[in-house]
């Protein structure tokens, strides 16, 4: 991925203040870790793509791949408990969606891959975790797994 991505990824986002550079980002003690420090994080809570009431996923994070990986959008909810894993896939497709529709995405040669991620605390419900490993969300036609992982995964 060209930094020049990254760079108006960080544009698009400046007037919100919700985009930064990461390479961790952390919330309710919970945290994901990824291999590179030149991801952009956009909390999606401050993000005006998102409607105060819509739905939406804790962060969306454009990741480089790095060593011939491709380049990804990352789309993460961070639960400490849960039961509704209709809910929490309908957030992570308000992500996705945003991702393919929203102008504040829009950065040119956009990666074609999406890694829609679940991260749980000790206390979540296995049946809904689960349920959320079985479901898909779609991106640009086609469904993608979704992954549910314990706080703290790192990224690899």
């Amino acid at each position: 991925m060209a930094s020049h991505q990254l760079d108006e990824l960080e544009r698009l986002h400046r007037p919100c203040g919700c985009a930064r550079l990461c390479g961790r980002y952390t919330r309710g003690g919970c945290a994901v870790t990824l291999p590179a420090h030149a991801a952009i994080c956009i909390d999606c809570d401050n993000c005006t793509a998102f409607g105060a009431d819509q739905r939406k996923p804790d962060v969306i994070v454009l990741w480089p791949g790095s060593h011939g990986a491709r380049d990804r959008w990352l789309v993460v909810e961070m639960k400490a408990r849960g039961t509704d894993a209709g809910g929490i896939t309908r957030q992570l497709q308000a992500g996705a969606d945003a991702i393919t529709a929203h102008p504040l995405f829009d950065i040119g040669g956009q990666p074609a891959e999406i890694l829609p991620i679940v991260l749980h605390a000790k206390g979540f419900n296995t049946t809904a975790a689960d349920a959320l490993a079985a479901n898909r969300i779609r991106f640009r036609g086609e469904p993608i797994p979704i992954v549910v992982k314990r706080c703290g995964f790192r990224l690899r």
